[in-house]
């Protein structure tokens, strides 16, 4: 049955009964085995105990070596090394550990790892900071106890930031056929060295109190005034006041006081993050105090765990993944700056993981064009908790993929699992992020590793780039996108809605495009190179272009040309039903007799921040409508031919702002409205005409149009 953290209040009576012998546990290493480095000596020493070793198969008390700290056996081959412990009432015991060291050149591809056993032959103590990763070398399993051979698998592992507790812990890592054995060092962060108020007397072990003043006197509590250095005994159960002043008495004299708190008592309990935390056992005067580290006569004395931290009104002991932390160390504490003494404090923290959860997806890969559907499992008995993370969504459909973006994704707010699937969908008809991560948690409290599962769930976008070595034409995603318009109008005709990225150059292919379902097309300033005998229709749906260079054009051709071969020729995009939206888009077409860059019928039509042009020899028209909704802002317009138009439009609406128009040729207008409804502001309509007796204006209207709003504009070359 594994143990938990021990909620106890301990106080010093207590503690002082409970004498721990030194056994095989304290030998952190050494480790009985084959390993590939040469092994420290780090033991526990405890209180009741001197340590004495040798490593030449002599006896260690009688001609080996006092034990005073961490030392590097640098040793190799069949090695054996002999400790002999004395505890403080002349007990003797003996323990032996026998190991071999072989150093072998490791060979590997990952410099991580290189620089990992590199420096394990240089040193096998290797120091940890509270708060950081401690990486450990890819593809091999570890194991923090010299009990079990390695067999957790894990690139990092760390302690909280807020650790206070200094220890050695025995680390053997494996790739199956060579293994290395090392001490972790743990050390809290950033400790600040202990400042100590400037007082005339200090307490040493809480009970003796010795003066330490030059030329003051004191008194403690309402006892007599005295100037004696002589160590007094207080009894720490209650509290006190010391007062201290010149010797010279005379009235007025300032007097100073301190007031020492009655001795506290330590709770030690099991924080919600998972690890030992250490406070003072409420009382009247516990808030006086600070716990921080103990300053022990005995410094001699090294100890494998102890308390090196700042003081503070808490402590906290945490222990690795895989660690099961036993400990019984010392806790100094502080009043207002002036050390007290110690009490003695032990944590216990099992963090033997659980069996990491089977996060069962219903597809396996990076890039899911479905919903995904999600179901969690782990062994009987165990709780699973899981995390959704916040749907990362990106409206370019992640056409720029950055591992550190995803990496970004941290979850951290979990739940219990129910047991019943959930699905991930695309959020807003977007491309959409997502990343599952799960646990489990044993009977004894103890968490697995996280179980991950990440996904984009993108439903709507695809992506074109005809210079793609695409397998089989693509398959529209980001690593396969298409490599042609036909293939993507393919997809977009079978959803409902689509999204497609235009990379480089597009070639299209003779014939109508017809787009029959919702989509938008985007492009980095892509170009669209029409063929002469290819246009795109837009047929009852709503299509956005976006960012993108439309190309097109008709160079002359000899005999007889079909009917629907002349109509192809003489456009470039035609709406009928639904809606087209134009933005920040460059459109030019360059037919060979007449020509049409945009023809609609019943549409709606929306054009911002756009340069359109169109060029033909006879007839040039930039905008042909019947029944249209037209609304054009902020962009150019020109059209040069004999006879050239900007807008030629039949019925419906229209509302022009803050164009900039150029019709060049013989004749030509502007604009040209029968039976439309017009708005017409801060307009720049210019012409450059061949016929200078044309009698022309810029804007032509029947007595079927009226022009709602008509101001800011300005005509020239009319």
């Amino acid at each position: 049955m594994k143990q938990k953290v021990l909620a106890l209040v301990f106080s010093f009576s207590f503690v002082n009964c409970m004498l721990f012998a030194f056994s095989k546990k304290d030998i952190i290493s050494p480790a009985s085995g084959v390993w590939a480095n040469v092994q420290p000596l780090v033991l526990n020493v405890s209180n009741a105990a001197e340590l004495y070793y040798s490593l030449t198969g002599s006896d260690p008390y009688e001609s080996g070596f006092a034990y005073d700290g961490p030392i590097v056996i640098d040793e190799t081959g069949d090695i054996e090394v002999k400790i002999t412990s004395i505890s403080k009432d002349g007990k003797r015991e003996d323990f032996s550990v026998k190991y071999t060291v072989c150093p072998v050149t490791y060979k590997t591809n990952n410099p991580d790892t290189a620089v990992f056993i590199q420096n394990l032959s240089l040193n096998p103590i290797r120091k940890y900071v509270s708060g950081s990763s401690f990486s450990l070398p890819e593809g091999f399993m570890y194991s923090l106890t010299n009990e079990e051979l390695p067999y957790l698998k894990e690139n990092e592992i760390s302690l909280s930031q807020k650790n206070s507790l200094e220890r050695y812990i025995p680390c053997s890592v494996s790739d199956s056929k060579i293994a290395y054995h090392f001490v972790i060092h743990i050390v809290p962060e950033n400790v600040l060295p202990n400042v100590q108020k400037e007082l005339p007397f200090k307490i040493i072990d809480w009970e003796t109190f010795v003066f330490t003043g030059n030329k003051l006197i004191y008194q403690i509590d309402d006892e007599f005034w005295n100037a004696s250095k002589e160590p007094l005994k207080l009894d720490r159960s209650v509290s006190h006041v010391v007062r201290w002043q010149s010797i010279a008495y005379e009235e007025g004299n300032p007097v100073e006081s301190f007031i020492l708190p009655s001795k506290p008592s330590l709770a030690v309990s099991y924080s919600k993050e998972n690890y030992v935390e250490i406070s003072l056992a409420e009382s009247d005067d516990a808030s006086s105090y600070l716990l921080g580290s103990a300053l022990l006569d005995n410094s001699n004395t090294f100890n494998s765990a102890k308390i090196s931290s700042s003081p503070s009104k808490k402590l906290y002991a945490d222990a690795f993944y895989g660690d099961n932390l036993s400990e019984e160390f010392d806790v100094g504490l502080y009043c207002s700056g002036l050390y007290q003494g110690s009490i003695k404090c032990s944590a216990f923290l099992d963090k033997q993981p659980s069996v990491p959860p089977s996060i069962e997806a219903s597809f396996e890969g990076e890039y899911s064009r479905s919903a995904v559907t999600i179901s969690i499992k782990s062994l009987p008995a165990e709780n699973i908790f899981y995390a959704v993370s916040k749907p990362l969504i990106s409206e370019s459909g992640f056409s720029k993929l950055s591992d550190s973006l995803f990496d970004s994704v941290i979850n951290e707010n979990y739940s219990l699992y129910d047991g019943k699937p959930f699905t991930l969908v695309s959020k807003e008809q977007n491309a959409t992020y997502y990343k599952v991560n799960a646990f489990s948690v044993d009977e004894a409290g103890n968490k697995s590793l996280l179980s991950e599962y990440s996904v984009i769930v993108d439903e709507y976008n695809y992506y074109l780039d005809e210079t793609s070595s695409s397998v089989d034409g693509g398959d529209g995603s980001i690593k396969n996108p298409f490599t042609s318009f036909r293939r993507a109008l393919g997809v977009i005709n079978s959803r409902d809605y689509t999204r497609l990225f235009i990379t480089g150059d597009v070639s299209l292919e003779s014939g109508t495009a017809v787009i029959k379902k919702n989509c938008v097309l985007l492009g980095n300033e892509s170009r669209v190179v029409f063929s002469p005998l290819s246009c795109v229709r837009v047929e009852n749906s709503d299509v956005t272009l976006e960012s993108c260079i439309l190309e097109k054009h008709v160079s002359s051709v000899s005999g007889v040309v079909s009917e629907n071969e002349s109509v192809l020729r003489k456009h470039l995009l035609w709406a009928s039903g639904g809606s087209l939206n134009i933005k920040d888009c460059e459109i030019v077409g360059v037919f060979e007799n007449d020509g049409i860059l945009l023809e609609s019928e019943n549409s709606k039509i929306n054009i911002v921040n756009s340069g359109l042009t169109v060029q033909s020899f006879n007839y040039a028209c930039n905008f042909s409508s019947s029944n249209a909704e037209l609304n054009v802002s902020s962009s150019r317009i020109t059209s040069i031919a004999s006879t050239a138009l900007n807008f030629s439009l039949t019925g419906g609406t229209c509302c022009l702002n803050n164009l900039s128009t150029m019709v060049i040729g013989r004749i030509g207008r502007a604009v040209e409205l029968s039976g439309v409804e017009a708005s017409l502001s801060d307009n720049e309509f210019s012409a450059s005409l061949e016929n200078e007796n044309h009698n022309l204006s810029a804007v032509w209207k029947d007595v079927d149009s009226v022009i709602v709003l008509n101001s800011g504009n300005n005509e020239s070359g009319f």
